[in-house]
């Protein structure tokens, strides 16, 4: 009896390790997309991965992409020139053009091309979207943006001109809904690794500086109000520029720190992350984490301080991501005590982040806001610069 069992658990973990890894999708809909266009991808796909050669639906090239996790993040036709899309900084739309065409070819959900784009509220201004399988790769192309509520992509070959317009929505550029971005940011915030602090501080030397009270200013531009800056703040000895790190200046100490994730440690973070329909999740990561998360997607960081009462500053870290047209919110508090811990009391990678330090920043984050709700007088409403 007993034998039996154990032979039948051994060839349980015996066919478990030779069954094929699962393919890791970044999106719900890109596992569709390829299920229904009979796709084979493979279940251990390299990070930063692009294929453009491999797969075909309907006798047309697909272009298939993995992220920094490894992770399907892209399936659509392969429409656009690597030069092109290097020409506009890798535009989001190139990716969402791509997938979308696609995707109504598909038909994941039964409905037709012209209801899907009514829905979606998707126009085009001159000729059809279908044009789009004909069009030669060299054709004239443009984008204009009209910030926060659309864009308008043209392409001109010879007499044939297409023009469609698309509203800045982060849902449907991402090819997800609410609930799911936000369950896509709390999994791959916990997988994230930090950026190294050199990759952030390299272009210091080109940046427009101001001076004062012995420091230096880097002007990081603001958004929405003056309160809310992206400035850091440095110091200069002996030639060389420094961020500002220290006890005895709180305010520009974690301002540096929330804008950056530059510090000599890891500073924990109690995190809520508030969701839709009255909900919330805690995670237990780092701020070097959160930063490096908007960072990557690519998000400008702005920072505005609330209260500094000696032992906790509280602020509202904004990460504006132009080309998505959202942004993340983080309202932290931040125990000033922190910056006087010593390395030796320091969270170290792979320790338990919540045992590690006897103190740990706490927040809540509203994640991708569209940014037509963001208005100025809530940001000024919200915010409270004690210039401390």
């Amino acid at each position: 009896m007993f034998r039996r069992i154990a032979i039948t658990l051994l060839m349980v973990a015996v066919c478990a390790q030779m069954a094929p890894a699962a393919t890791r999708y970044h999106t719900q809909r890109l596992a569709d997309m390829a299920r229904a266009a009979g796709l084979s991808l493979p279940g251990e796909a390299a990070a930063g991965m692009c294929d453009d050669s491999t797969y075909t639906f309907r006798g047309r090239p697909l272009r298939v992409r993995t992220n920094s996790f490894g992770d399907i993040s892209h399936i659509g036709y392969r429409l656009f020139s690597p030069q092109l899309m290097e020409a506009y900084g890798a535009s989001p739309l190139f990716n969402f053009i791509e997938r979308y065409l696609l995707e109504l070819d598909l038909s994941l959900d039964g409905r037709t091309p012209a209801a899907r784009m009514d829905i979606d509220r998707i126009v085009t201004t001159a000729g059809d979207i279908s044009m789009l399988h004909t069009m030669a790769a060299d054709a004239a192309f443009s984008i204009e943006t009209i910030t926060r509520r659309m864009y308008r992509l043209k392409w001109a070959a010879g007499t044939r001109t297409l023009s469609i317009t698309i509203p800045a929505d982060c849902q449907l550029l991402a090819g997800a809904n609410a609930i799911e971005l936000e369950e896509i940011f709390e999994r791959d915030l916990q997988r994230i690794i930090p950026m190294d602090g050199d990759e952030f501080i390299g272009g210091w030397d080109k940046a427009k500086v101001a001076r004062s009270e012995g420091l230096l200013i880097v002007d990081g531009g603001t958004f929405m109000s003056e309160m809310i800056r992206g400035d850091v703040y440095l110091t200069e000895h002996g030639g060389r520029r420094r961020l500002v790190a220290d006890a005895s200046k709180p305010r520009q100490s974690v301002t540096n720190i929330m804008l950056t994730g530059c510090y000599g440690r890891t500073i924990p973070l109690d995190l809520t992350i508030d969701r839709y329909g009255y909900k919330s999740s805690k995670v237990a990561v780092t701020v070097q984490q959160f930063v490096s998360y908007c960072l990557a997607e690519g998000c400008k960081l702005y920072f505005g301080v609330k209260t500094n009462d000696g032992e906790r500053l509280t602020g509202t870290l904004f990460a504006l991501n132009e080309k998505m047209a959202c942004n993340h919110v983080l309202s932290i508090d931040f125990p000033t005590a922190i910056l006087k811990e010593s390395g030796d009391t320091a969270a170290k990678a792979g320790d338990d982040i919540r045992k590690a330090a006897a103190t740990a920043a706490k927040a809540t984050a509203y994640v991708y806001i569209p940014l037509q709700n963001v208005t100025e007088k809530f940001f000024q409403s919200d915010q409270n610069d004690k210039r401390k």
